[in-house]
């Protein structure tokens, strides 16, 4: 096939360079990220207030009312290797043992949610 300059697609200009390639599996990801890392992904607390809906959480039969999609997005982003739990503070406190299991804990939040962030933190 050629292009509407008569070029054949896919073919590179004189002079031009190849795409570099990327092999994408566990052995490149553990020689660019490290060895495997086990990740606790802890989303805080948010603390109880008239837009926190907690009181109307009890009557809807839920726990919480956003999911935590920042860290489900860079949980996404990590290797798909390395073992991962969530805990999301809303539903379910944060034990001692999640700690201790983990290599590293990642957090984020929204402003509101920053006293409860910097308890994990401490």
């Amino acid at each position: 096939m050629r292009d509407h300059e008569g070029n054949k697609t896919g073919a590179r200009l004189p002079g031009a360079r190849a795409p570099a390639r990327r092999r994408c599996d566990a052995v490149a990801a553990c020689r660019t990220f490290g060895a495997m890392q086990r990740v606790l992904l802890v989303y805080p607390r948010f603390p109880v207030t008239y837009w926190g809906f907690q009181r109307a959480l009890r009557i809807i039969g839920k726990r919480a009312t956003l999911p935590p999609l920042g860290l489900v997005t860079i949980a996404a982003l990590l290797p798909d290797h390395w073992p991962m739990r969530l805990v999301d503070l809303n539903v379910a406190d944060l034990r001692e043992a999640d700690l201790a299991w983990a290599d590293i804990v990642l957090t984020g939040g929204m402003l509101v949610q920053v006293p409860s962030l910097l308890e994990v933190i401490r």
